[in-house]
C-alpha cells in the first residue's frame, strides 16, 4: 500500500485539533489512524483530515448524548480512546518503559500475532541519543501492522508504517529498536510506549 506523508502539501499546513501545531510537524498520530484505516481498508480514503473531521464529529455527537463534554483533542494532543472511536476503531491504554521492556515486546506480539484484526501504535524516540522526558510532542509515533518471524539466527521484526518518510519500516522486536532514514539523515528509532489498535466489533 502507500503510505501516507505527513508532510503532503495537501495538508501539511492543517491544524492538529485545535491547534498550535499542524500536520506537517506533529501530525504523525492523525496520519497513523489514516494509514491504519487504509491498511485495513476500512476507509480506502483516509487521510489525517478526514481522521480529525470524523473525531470531531463523534466528540459532538457524544456530548450531545450523554451532556458530557466529549473532546477528540485537547488543543493539539489526540485524546487516544475517541479520536479512535470516531474512526471505527477501539485503542486500548498505553503500555510504556514503566512496564518494563519485556512487557511492551509481550503486548506487540500478541497483538501482531492475533487472529483478530490488530497493530500497534510504537512511541519511538527519535533521538540519538534519546533524552526521554513526559512530553510526547518530542517523540514520533508510527503504525506497526505485522510481526516478521525471524529464524534460529535472526531476530522477530516488526513492520511498521511510518508518516514521516511516507515508508515501511522495522524494528527488531528483541531490542525495541531500528534504523529510519529521514532523507539523509539517520534516526535511531527505540520504542518507548505502544497502544493496541483494533477495529470496532
Amino acid at each position: 500500500m502507500s503510505v501516507l506523508w505527513q508532510g503532503d502539501k495537501r495538508w501539511r499546513s492543517e491544524l492538529v485539533g485545535e491547534g498550535p501545531g499542524r500536520i506537517g510537524k506533529i501530525g504523525c498520530v492523525v496520519t497513523s489512524f489514516a494509514n491504519l484505516l487504509r491498511f485495513w481498508h476500512l476507509d480506502d480514503n483516509a487521510t489525517p483530515v478526514s481522521v480529525m473531521t470524523n473525531a470531531k464529529a463523534w466528540a459532538k455527537m457524544e456530548t450531545e448524548r450523554s451532556g458530557k463534554k466529549a473532546r477528540a483533542f485537547i488543543g493539539d494532543l489526540v485524546v487516544w480512546a475517541n479520536v479512535g472511536a470516531g474512526n471505527g476503531l477501539v485503542v486500548e491504554d498505553v503500555v510504556d518503559e514503566r512496564n518494563g521492556q519485556a512487557r511492551m515486546r509481550e503486548v506487540i506480539r500478541e497483538a501482531l500475532e492475533a487472529d483478530d484484526p490488530r497493530a500497534c501504535f510504537l512511541w519511538v524516540d527519535k533521538d540519538s541519543p534519546a533524552t526521554p522526558d513526559e512530553d510526547d510532542r518530542g517523540k514520533h509515533w508510527v503504525a506497526a501492522t505485522f510481526l516478521l518471524k525471524g529464524d534460529k539466527d535472526d531476530d522477530d521484526e516488526v513492520h511498521y508504517l511510518d508518516s514521516a518518510t511516507a515508508d515501511e519500516g522495522a524494528i527488531n522486536l528483541r531490542t525495541l529498536s531500528g534504523v529510519s532514514m529521514w532523507g539523509s539523515e539517520v534516526k535511531l528509532y527505540r520504542v518507548r510506549a505502544v497502544r493496541v489498535v483494533r477495529p470496532q466489533p
